[in-house]
């Protein structure tokens, strides 16, 4: 019998889960199911917001120590 696997969630982390899972185990037969794919997810939205950001002048050196 072969062994199945449910992802729930579509977002970054469930389409995420479901490709380690495939790549790792390439028997499973892997199924995402969720309310929303993209590009309606939160993922998609909130994923392109992510940068460095100065909360006041002062943390400005501090980002720039950053590596």
């Amino acid at each position: 019998m072969k062994r199945k696997v449910c992802v729930i969630g579509a977002g970054i982390i469930g389409l995420t889960s479901a490709l380690t899972i495939q790549e790792n185990v390439p028997e499973v037969e892997v199924t995402i199911v969720a309310d929303t794919f993209t590009p309606n997810t939160t993922s998609d939205g909130s994923g392109g917001f992510w940068q460095p950001h100065l909360l006041n002048q002062s943390q400005s050196e501090k980002i720039r120590q950053l590596p």
